[in-house]
């Protein structure tokens, strides 16, 4: 069975996402591109991960399409610790196999997990969240090819 958004929850999403107090510590999550390049982009990946965490726990992702479910698994993809990162690649390779199209998913996914194993965090974020880059950090997205 397929679940379509109910076009009522999108609604209060984008108003929630509009009305978001300033900072990062406001009450409900912002999303990732109602706040691009600014600090409270990342203020709802604690709880996007959390569901994302507990669908996948429940076996609901299962029940979606295929796209579905890419989107499901991105919080594990975004998070800064390693351990989401095999989750993800996992989830993705899981992905990829039974939906050979969304391969590129796995390839994302694969590449995120590099920059975690190597520099422990993301170091595109660093600006946005106000952390000192390492000379290696800098070096690395001086690279072309180094964004996603």
């Amino acid at each position: 069975m397929r679940r379509h958004p109910d076009p009522r929850r999108v609604r209060n999403c984008r108003q929630e996402a509009q009305s978001e107090p300033d900072g990062p510590t406001g009450d409900r999550p912002a999303t990732r591109n109602a706040f691009r390049g600014q600090p409270r982009s990342f203020a709802g990946d604690a709880q996007a991960l959390a569901g994302a965490s507990a669908m996948v726990g429940a076996r609901q992702d299962e029940a979606l399409a295929p796209f579905m479910r890419a989107f499901v698994y991105m919080p594990f993809e975004h998070a800064e610790g390693l351990a989401m990162q095999d989750t993800a690649v996992r989830l993705f390779s899981r992905l990829a196999a039974v939906a050979p199209e969304l391969g590129s998913t796995l390839e994302y996914a694969l590449r995120h997990r590099a920059v975690i194993e190597r520099f422990g965090r993301f170091p595109h974020r660093n600006a946005i969240l106000g952390r000192a880059s390492t000379a290696e950090e800098i070096a690395y997205l001086g690279r072309h090819g180094s964004s996603f």
